[in-house]
């Protein structure tokens, strides 16, 4: 996102280099804050360039790289949400679990949608930074997730919300079906959906036995790759038997984007107008699997 049309602190560099080495905050998303000051991790996946920061003390090669490959990756969020905006235009409300900064909250309350984004506690200073500086503000809860016991801590259960967002999260769980149960039962209408799927066309569900862990209320059985059929078992064990891929658009889209694996998922079908203008492929709808409805997972204690 390129906030160089904002009121940008002048000691901005200074600003984000405490943040990332002393609080921890993970600036993953991409941003451009002056022509010399750019964070995101657009430049370590596109540029190769190894570090979360650009600033003025870095070469004139490197401010570039980091300029050209953070404006790809801006855009390609932004498509992102148009998808996500086009595939629910009734939808107001929207719940993204693993937000980091909140690249899609200021996007969305841009555009007059509430949002409500959670992650880890030590991020909350960045997303802070960024309401000073758009003055766009969004509910931010700083919280994470416990695969002790498949839930969000202190987070108010009643809370439901049209839309969620679910992006590049399910590598960082030991097991993201619980996760994606939880997770969805929150949603009423569908999600965008992303996960780092393995490299090629020809995809294979994959899991190995790891050890019990006593430390653990409840034991981890499989350690999962994201594979593309894992997504979409993953996404009709939720409940979304509509499921939309997210195509990988060549010479436009940041080239790590093409392993990642994007989909819309949605409990009713997504309006054709949708899927024409942004030119989804559709994925069989085989609902006829779970004829029942989805499994119910069962919290214990």
């Amino acid at each position: 996102m390129d906030l160089r049309g904002c009121q940008i602190p002048t000691d901005i560099s200074s600003i984000l280099s405490r943040q990332i080495s002393e609080q921890k905050v993970t600036w993953y998303q991409p941003f451009i804050f002056t022509d010399e000051v750019v964070a995101g991790t657009a430049a370590v996946w596109n540029a190769g360039a190894d570090k979360y920061l650009c600033t003025e003390d870095d070469p004139a090669e490197v401010q570039e790289s980091f300029r050209r490959e953070t404006l790809i990756l801006g855009d390609w969020y932004r498509h992102l949400t148009d998808i996500l905006v086009a595939s629910f235009p009734a939808a107001r409300t929207f719940f993204d679990f693993g937000c980091n900064v909140g690249h899609f909250g200021l996007d969305l309350s841009a555009r007059g949608k509430v949002y409500t984004g959670i992650d880890v506690p030590r991020n909350q200073p960045g997303k802070d930074l960024l309401v000073a500086i758009t003055g766009i503000d969004f509910e931010f809860i700083p919280a994470q997730y416990s695969e002790e016991v498949h839930r969000i801590p202190d987070f108010d259960e009643e809370r439901s919300f049209d839309v969620g967002i679910f992006s590049v999260v399910i590598m960082h769980l030991t097991d993201p079906h619980y996760a994606m149960r939880y997770f969805s039962q929150k949603i009423r209408h569908g999600l965008f959906f992303s996960s780092l799927l393995a490299p090629g066309d020809q995809h294979h569900f994959k899991a190995r036995i790891t050890p019990y862990n006593r430390s653990r209320s409840l034991p981890h059985t499989f350690e999962l790759v994201p594979t593309e059929p894992l997504a979409e078992s993953l996404l009709r064990f939720s409940g979304f038997p509509h499921l939309y891929r997210i195509p990988f658009r060549p010479g436009v889209d940041p080239g790590h984007s093409r392993q990642w694996g994007c989909w819309i998922a949605a409990r009713e079908p997504v309006e054709p107008t949708a899927i024409e203008r942004y030119g989804l492929t559709y994925v069989e709808d085989r609902t006829d699997r779970y004829a029942d409805g989805a499994p119910r997972v069962v919290h214990s204690t």
